[in-house]
């Protein structure tokens, strides 16, 4: 499938009223009905979906603990199943990236759905932890705060942004 195929795909599947979802970068957002949000990503030279979204806020000067856990959890397949936790130097957040390749039988509403399904189970593991700053889908100041994210993200490359280092 051609990337512009796959982002139609996509598109008519979670938007059945034919709206354009992706800009022309191949980038849109997706907000759940629980008021999660990601990033959605079809680059243009490759017919698979990324999906990002903030785990949690972190300070420049962060408990290594975090991120030990957080480093565990990229080991534990049940619990990032084909995902990846990094760390965002630029916006100091741990984030959840997913990919998938785009076909006829995907069904991307329930990737999006299995998706942040996960990234709440692990906002809620990582946040849990003694000494932990705000898990990024709370409500408040750390929604807004993972809304401007992803509206970084939709400025920049996604993996521009992902792995930029100051």
């Amino acid at each position: 499938m051609h990337p512009r195929q796959a982002r139609d795909y996509v598109s008519r599947q979670l938007q059945p009223s034919h709206a354009r979802l992706f800009d022309h970068k191949g980038k849109a957002t997706y907000r759940s009905q629980e008021g999660r949000e990601c990033l959605l990503w079809v680059p243009d030279d490759e017919a698979s979906l990324y999906l990002y979204t903030g785990l949690l806020d972190i300070g420049k000067k962060v408990d290594g603990q975090i991120l030990a856990r957080a480093l565990s959890v990229n080991l534990e397949r049940t619990a990032v199943f084909h995902g990846a936790i990094a760390l965002n130097l630029h916006s100091h957040q741990l984030m959840l990236r997913d990919c998938h390749s785009i076909h006829l039988k995907m069904d991307p509403a329930d990737t999006l759905r299995n998706f942040l399904e996960t990234a709440h189970r692990l906002q809620r593991t990582l946040g849990g932890m003694p000494h932990s700053p705000r898990a990024s889908g709370n409500q408040g100041g750390a929604r807004v705060r993972e809304n401007l994210i992803v509206q970084r993200l939709m400025q920049n490359s996604p993996q521009e942004e992902y792995f930029h280092a100051p």
